[in-house]
């Protein structure tokens, strides 16, 4: 349903400090009902830790050599250094689908109706009042060697609308100052259709809705993010179509903090913090860098409850207050890990004498 015409923008509502939202909640029961239950090979994620691949880069990097580790450790190592966003300039080539990367149609969705935001003469800036613009970026996305288009919001203390899309694309959100969303539903997500959504910047971003990114057409993250502070009752991402090779959350910087992360791949963190009750649908923990905090658990709904989970932790921190799935494997390098029972899993393989490891029961 279209909608002719936009109501004044809503006000800002004061942070919730424990939403957990219906979907989450039904979430959580699905999964600890269903984790015994045989799953369906409908996921593209191997049921094993996979080996180690060489892994997607976005920009090739110059020189690059990858770090003495052992190989099953050496996943997403080119991480550190991504190069997702390149000049304008660039002579990276443009890829056969780079046209794809900024859609032609943009999507609002605003009080549960849906608006084509050109076909109704609207704008970003009209809609936030002049503190966001929207442009497209020539060929600015990069990843695996190629170039595409994006569309590029920049906003500072601003109101975020609801950006959606119906045939995918890149969504490059660069923030400051503090900002927040909020669509007037009960239900739904925020930025929804887009193949990839990038945040980016130094500011802050409150979402009333979930975050709900990906679109499970293209070999790209779901979400990459890299700066700001993302809070959200729950983010959902649609698996990539690259699983074995590309994480589908990538986080270099900044923090997203979340009651429940439904991930559909591999997470990698090189820096910034991660911040979740419950990790869902999470094949690989990549730990490079930066702070990872589980304070409910780590489990895999129906079609993934076959599924064995890996941890690799080569730098940063990783804390679980709760017992996560016995089936874990750890492969532990350099970094911190607590959490209760490592000292006895079976699964816990000590590659290096630069990781600390502490038993919470052995306290």
């Amino acid at each position: 349903m279209y909608n002719s015409g936009i109501s004044s923008l809503p006000e800002r509502n004061a942070p919730n400090e424990k939403t957990f939202t219906h979907f989450a909640a039904f979430l959580l029961l699905l999964l600890l009902g269903c984790q015994a239950q045989p799953a369906s090979e409908k996921a593209s994620a191997p049921s094993e830790p996979a080996p180690v691949t060489e892994t997607v880069s976005a920009a090739p990097l110059p020189q690059q050599e990858a770090p003495q580790l052992p190989d099953v450790c050496r996943l997403y190592y080119d991480y550190t250094k991504l190069a997702y966003i390149v000049p304008a300039a660039s002579d990276l080539p443009l890829s056969a689908e780079a046209k794809r990367g900024a859609p032609d149609v943009l999507g609002l969705w605003y009080q549960g109706e849906f608006t084509d935001i050109s076909q109704e003469g609207f704008s970003v800036s009209e809609l936030t009042e002049g503190k966001a613009t929207e442009a497209g970026d020539y060929g600015r996305f990069c990843w695996n060697g190629q170039r595409y288009h994006c569309i590029h919001v920049q906003a500072a203390d601003s109101y975020i609308p609801n950006l959606t899309s119906d045939c995918g694309g890149i969504l490059l959100l660069e923030l400051t100052g503090s900002c927040w969303g909020d669509d007037g539903t009960t239900e739904g997500g925020y930025f929804t259709g887009f193949d990839t959504v990038i945040l980016t910047g130094s500011g802050t971003l409150e979402l009333k809705q979930n975050l709900d990114c990906g679109r499970g057409e293209r070999p790209f993250p779901a979400l990459i993010l890299d700066g700001p502070e993302v809070t959200c009752p729950s983010a959902s991402l649609v698996p990539n179509t690259a699983a074995d090779t590309t994480a589908n959350l990538v986080l270099l910087s900044g923090r997203l903090r979340t009651e429940a992360l439904i991930i559909g791949g591999d997470v990698c963190i090189t820096g910034g913090s991660l911040s979740v009750n419950m990790l869902i649908d999470c094949l690989r923990l990549v730990c490079r860098g930066g702070e990872t905090i589980l304070t409910e658990g780590w489990g895999n709904a129906e079609e993934w409850a076959s599924k064995v989970p890996a941890v690799l932790l080569t730098g940063g921190t990783l804390t679980a207050d709760l017992w996560l799935d016995e089936r874990t494997v750890y492969y532990l390098w350099a970094g911190s890990i607590t959490g209760p029972g490592l000292a006895h899993l079976p699964g816990v393989h000590l590659l290096g004498e630069n990781v600390t490891v502490r038993d919470t029961l052995e306290s």
